[in-house]
């Protein structure tokens, strides 16, 4: 586990925070409410910097608060990733490759398109291991 990853984790160490408890229900309840919260925080922030780009262009301070809400929801599913004791690399890795397999929509800001045949990746479940080897 490298970078955010790895920020976060020291900081629910530092905090006291769920660390490596596994996927059970209060863990997951918890995790679920925190994502919410967030995810609704950064589509409030999208909204905002979406109506100020309809009337023309989007303010620094808006920009500034939209970042800071992706960050927030960054950082609670990095953190998600170390209440459950996953290294979240390999499962990017994979998730990744298979993105790369997609299609351009030929829509500039269309979601890519999953190739004939496509089936999702397997996705690795890696332990957090300290210092990052894997």
């Amino acid at each position: 586990m490298t970078g955010w990853a790895e920020d976060v984790r020291r900081f629910h160490e530092v905090v006291g925070a769920h660390l490596d408890e596994g996927f059970t229900r209060p863990v997951l309840r918890a995790r679920r409410r925190f994502v919410e919260e967030e995810a609704r925080e950064a589509i409030e922030a999208l909204g905002e910097a979406e109506d100020e780009a309809a009337r023309g262009e989007v303010s620094l301070e808006t920009r500034r608060h939209l970042v800071r809400e992706l960050i927030d929801l960054t950082y609670v599913v990095m953190g998600t990733f170390a209440a459950l004791g996953i290294d979240p690399e390999p499962a990017w890795r994979a998730v990744h490759e298979a993105n790369m397999r997609k299609h351009p929509a030929g829509v500039s800001g269309a979601k890519a398109v999953k190739p004939a045949g496509w089936e999702a990746p397997m996705v690795p479940l890696a332990p957090f291991r300290p210092g990052g080897d894997r």
